[in-house]
């Protein structure tokens, strides 16, 4: 999840098709000026929604932050059951969070298809995903005055597709055995 208040909060749900290794985005959370008790009861229905359960999900680790107003966002999320971990981040992370965007849209799954789809529930992460300027800075990112909330919530997500920190869920959505979270 990329977190936000004044600017948007962007949740990402998405499942791999483990027989190609498909990345399937089927759903987002894109919404401002959300309170933390807010944006956990829409993500907490829509988990059960998908899995009957929580699900463990990845935020941006601006959430973690506190700001001297008590608990982080993310923490006041976890008490309401969310179970949030930090994206790892570190010199060129954003690069690399987009850099993998843009191999898995080029590249194919194991069976030669796609790597990389989505749902047409993500209405905005599929508006703005294409018209992403580059930063005149670094010709490898993008320009961190644009509209990036979906991008990066992807990017924290895609992270862990090839490690282990990306939980298996069952769920009854066709095919698709495993669901994941990124916010």
């Amino acid at each position: 999840m990329d977190d936000g208040f004044s600017a948007p909060a962007c949740c990402l749900w998405l499942t791999i098709e483990p027989d190609s290794g498909r990345i399937f985005v089927i759903d987002e959370l894109y919404k401002a000026k959300q309170t933390q008790e807010m944006l956990a009861e829409e993500i907490h229905k829509r988990d059960l929604l998908y899995a009957g359960r929580m699900i463990t999900g990845i935020c941006d680790t601006s959430a973690f932050a506190n700001v001297g107003l008590g608990q982080s966002r993310a923490a006041v999320m976890d008490q309401l059951g969310g179970g949030w971990r930090p994206a790892t981040k570190g010199p060129g992370s954003r690069v690399q969070g987009i850099q993998s965007i843009y191999r898995l849209l080029r590249g194919s799954a194991r069976d030669g298809g796609p790597a990389l789809m989505f749902f047409s529930r993500c209405e905005r992460l599929i508006e703005i995903l294409p018209t992403l300027p580059r930063s005149r800075y670094d010709p490898e990112d993008i320009d961190s005055n644009a509209e990036d909330h979906c991008s990066d919530a992807l990017a924290y997500g895609l992270q862990y597709v090839g490690g282990s920190t990306f939980r298996e869920v069952s769920i009854s959505f066709g095919d698709h055995p495993g669901l994941h979270k990124a916010i």
